[in-house]
């Protein structure tokens, strides 16, 4: 009975992973390759001096990448705090004049103290992709995925890929996918 036990849980182990495999596909770019889950679609968008391009979800989620030498620096959290900032701002005062809006986010900016902001909202680690260090920047309270790599294989080029406004499992499926990353020589 035990040898039995022990085979079922066998059968059943690789069942589940060859059915995982069955929902995903490899797509391919012109500088690496990734496996996105099946109903993902990819999108060409045309890049002049980097290669971008995106993946739309099933909830028309966007990710987005830029690879290239003059990839988009490391993802800037301050700028996406100021954003907000200025967004709120402008939500809460829909009838004020530009000028006014600007002085209260001018105002507003000088009052906050962003980088404890990034440390409560934000979460930074590092994963691999493709045998490299990646930095992964996480923030459940803005649903958002971001990893930034300033070297790619030893040469100048750059690259990140970001996600907004991402439901819970897309923010699964997107770090998972991320990780399947393998870069072309």
């Amino acid at each position: 009975m035990n040898n039995q036990l022990k085979y079922l849980s066998f059968i059943i182990f690789f069942g589940l992973i060859s059915c995982n495999k069955k929902n995903y596909k490899t797509i391919q770019f012109r500088s690496f390759s990734m496996e996105i889950p099946k109903d993902w679609k990819k999108v060409k968008l045309g890049g002049i001096d980097t290669e971008v391009g995106r993946i739309i979800t099933p909830n028309n989620d966007t990710l987005d990448y830029d690879y290239g030498r003059l990839a988009g620096g490391d993802f800037d959290i301050n700028a996406k705090i100021a954003d907000s900032i200025f967004t709120i701002i402008l939500n809460n005062n829909p009838d004020l004049e530009l000028e006014k809006i600007s002085e209260l986010y001018i105002n507003k900016l000088h009052k906050t103290n962003i980088d404890s902001i990034v440390q409560s909202e934000y979460q930074i680690s590092y994963i691999v992709i493709d045998h490299q260090k990646a930095k992964l920047i996480q923030s459940n309270h803005h649903k958002l995925i971001a990893v930034y790599m300033d070297t790619i294989k030893n040469s100048t080029s750059k690259f990140n890929f970001i996600g907004y406004n991402l439901d819970e499992k897309s923010q699964e499926e997107f770090i998972n996918s991320i990780k399947t990353i393998k870069f072309k020589k």
